[in-house]
């Protein structure tokens, strides 16, 4: 039920820009996140949270897929390189006892 709420609380509260120039169709926004604090769950908070979504061709950027280049496609499905980037964390707080997570890059296909 909470995550019902949060997702409909998310998408009233979200904040967008169309855009569509030479072949670059996109959007751009800003949403409000309602999550829990740290891993245990006995605090929640609340954080904005941007999004961008750029298409160009077969190339698009967006904030959770990152830089993806759709090299092939066939009857709905397609295939490609993507490169991405994923935010860390540190340990300190209530965290405390976990081990600090460094940012990283992911790349695949």
């Amino acid at each position: 039920m909470s995550r019902i709420t949060v997702a409909l609380f998310t998408a009233l509260t979200c904040l967008s820009i169309n855009a569509n120039a030479d072949g670059l169709t996109g959007e751009a926004g800003l949403g409000l996140s309602y999550e829990p604090h740290d891993p245990t769950g006995s605090r929640y908070e609340t954080r904005p949270v941007p999004y961008l979504d750029l298409d160009w061709g077969d190339v698009s950027l967006g904030t959770d897929d990152g830089l993806t280049w759709s090299a092939f496609k066939a009857n709905g499905f397609s295939a490609g390189p993507y490169a991405n980037y994923l935010p860390g964390r540190t340990a300190n707080g209530t965290l405390r006892g976990l081990r600090d997570v460094p940012d990283m890059a992911e790349v695949g296909g």
